[in-house]
């Protein structure tokens, strides 16, 4: 009998931790999810910083891809950035 209580009281403690998560994960604050820009985006590096334009630069410039959003701007041939 006493055995039986004591796993009764193991079940009850352990169903209160879980509720007690439960209750922890409705109260914390959402996150917020970053929507993807609609447009294209084309980032190329400089000498200072990383600049990023709405269309690809010409060609002689993929060297300095450093990362885009939309359709690939030249065909990627295994030289050069790859899609981050």
């Amino acid at each position: 009998m006493i055995r039986c209580l004591t796993i009764l009281a193991s079940l009850v403690l352990l169903g209160g931790c879980a509720l007690t998560d439960e209750i922890a994960a409705s109260l914390s604050p959402k996150k917020e999810t970053v929507a993807a820009p609609e447009t294209p985006v084309y980032c190329y590096q400089t000498l200072g910083q990383v600049e990023c334009y709405p269309a690809p630069l010409p060609p002689s410039q993929a060297g300095r891809l450093v990362g885009y959003y939309g359709s690939a701007p030249r065909a990627l041939t295994g030289s050069g950035p790859a899609r981050p």
